[in-house]
């Protein structure tokens, strides 16, 4: 056995030392023809070019980079943190059939976020005894802001404001704001009985997928996914995050009513914000012509 093992290394390293012969025989012409390029170049008055303006870039050896610039950065980021920054962002949806507990799973979320962070401004389309203000449109999502302190706004059953069926007619500002979320400290939390009924350009933009279960009607079980979406907005694969529980206090049940109807958005509209504009216009103008039908 030994020996096949040596047979075997003393060929590895034949081939090795036969491979560096042939680069080395490849080599010798042709840097041999370069230096007498360079000196048949040089002879004729030709000099290397400079720069214009010389590199100010000095790159630090990565030893100090390592473990001297990273800590450094690192503690000092601790010192200068904010507390009271906002730490959550993009859109963040729960996903269950009827009796799963998305709604209520949500909530939590909710009320969670709003005992840790108090200043931020939750807004929900539907009456939360906790909330800050009603959600009424989704330009309210837009053009609204609330600094570092974090904007959430809820939205339940997020298909009846934004379907599938609209995909097409999304509104472009909303597209805009959705991608920004982390930079402006804005968290959109959704319900939805079906993925796949969510406007496509929500979907997409998807932080956190939660799959709620509910189990005898007290206790939630909650697995938080990242999805990865398809260019047709399907899910190809859903990355485990972490799984968490808690039980439905009376706090809890009594933040929102559950039989609570949920207005379709759509009866305003999904056009662009150049044509609601003109709308505006028209209204006002009609008005003006017809002061005693007010």
């Amino acid at each position: 056995m030994n020996s096949m093992f040596l047979t075997f290394l003393k060929m590895i390293i034949s081939l090795m030392i036969l491979a560096i012969k042939w680069i080395i025989i490849l080599l010798i012409p042709f840097l041999f023809m370069c230096a007498v390029f360079f000196c048949y170049y040089r002879a004729r008055g030709k000099k290397l070019p400079k720069k214009e303006h010389e590199s100010t870039f000095k790159q630090r050896p990565m030893i100090l980079r390592l473990f001297w610039d990273f800590p450094k950065r690192f503690i000092k980021d601790v010192y200068e943190k904010d507390p009271d920054q906002f730490p959550i962002d993009g859109l963040h949806l729960f996903a269950g059939e009827q009796g799963s507990g998305k709604s209520i799973a949500s909530v939590e979320f909710c009320l969670r976020m709003k005992k840790m962070y108090p200043n931020c401004r939750l807004r929900s389309n539907i009456n939360l005894s906790f909330q800050d203000e009603k959600l009424e449109s989704w330009e309210q999502i837009v053009f609204d802001d609330n600094d570092k302190y974090g904007d959430v706004a809820y939205i339940d059953e997020v298909q009846n404001w934004f379907n599938s069926a609209d995909s097409k007619n999304f509104p472009p500002e909303m597209i805009q704001e959705i991608c920004q979320l982390r930079k402006q400290k804005k968290c959109i939390i959704g319900t939805s009985q079906v993925f796949a009924r969510v406007a496509k350009p929500i979907r997409e933009q998807v932080r956190v997928l939660y799959k709620p279960m509910t189990v005898l009607g007290c206790l939630t079980i909650v697995r938080a996914y990242k999805p990865l979406v398809k260019q047709d907005g399907t899910i190809e694969k859903l990355r485990h995050l972490k799984t968490y529980f808690f039980v439905h206090t009376q706090e809890l049940r009594d933040a929102y009513d559950t039989y609570e109807k949920v207005q379709r958005l759509a009866l305003t509209g999904f056009k662009p914000m150049q044509e609601r504009l003109l709308d505006m216009g028209a209204n006002v103008i009609d008005n003006k012509k017809n002061p005693a039908e007010k």
